[in-house]
């Protein structure tokens, strides 16, 4: 079942700044969704901070797919803070996808 496997995740965290479980429990009744307004949020990754070590920032670089580049790429695996497995370096930094503050900050 997929819903029963326990994920890379599943350990103990701080909970004052986490995301409420089910945030919709702290919704006021006056509150209503607008379905208009479509968000897509990656929500791998993680931090040393708040999951206890790095997730999706550190990984492995793409190896070349054309054997006839003699230039030379970096290999091994991407080493955040500095490096990130990422097209553009995030503004607040390699962050954790569950920081509550951050997620306030991107939204």
């Amino acid at each position: 079942n997929f819903r029963s496997r326990k994920s890379q995740f599943d350990h103990e965290l701080p909970q004052s700044d986490l995301a409420p479980p089910n945030p919709s429990k702290n919704r006021s009744p006056a509150a209503s969704l607008n379905y208009n307004v479509h968000i897509f949020y990656y929500a791998w990754y993680g931090s040393p901070e708040v999951d206890g070590q790095w997730y999706h920032w550190d990984h492995r670089y793409i190896e070349n797919w054309d054997k006839r580049d003699k230039k030379r790429y970096p290999t091994g695996n991407h080493k955040p803070p500095q490096d990130v497995g990422a097209n553009y370096f995030p503004s607040l930094g390699p962050y954790s996808s569950r920081n509550v503050s951050v997620i306030e900050e991107h939204f």
